[in-house]
């Protein structure tokens, strides 16, 4: 399985990569595994993930702050991306 993956991120073009930090109330929805609640499994789960981008050199724009904050600047570099597109 770890090959498969490899090879399907070494062909994947990224137009762009969010990478939201665990910088908000983790929030119980009734649909989340709350285990991942704690701070501390955050984090760890958090530098994994950007381990792995690292890892495979792909390049992300990090996104912290509030939950409106993240989606403002997440609207505004979409709306960038595809501005530049046309």
């Amino acid at each position: 399985v770890k090959s498969i993956f490899e090879g399907l991120i070494e062909r994947q073009e990224w137009d762009l990569v969010l990478f939201l930090q665990p910088d908000t109330p983790y929030q119980d929805d009734g649909f989340r595994d709350m285990t991942h609640a704690d701070d501390q499994v955050r984090m760890q789960m958090n530098q994994q993930f950007r381990s792995k981008l690292d890892q495979y050199q792909i390049e992300y724009v990090e996104l912290t702050g509030s939950y409106l904050e993240k989606y403002q600047r997440a609207k505004t570099l979409s709306m960038q991306l595809i501005a530049d597109q046309f």
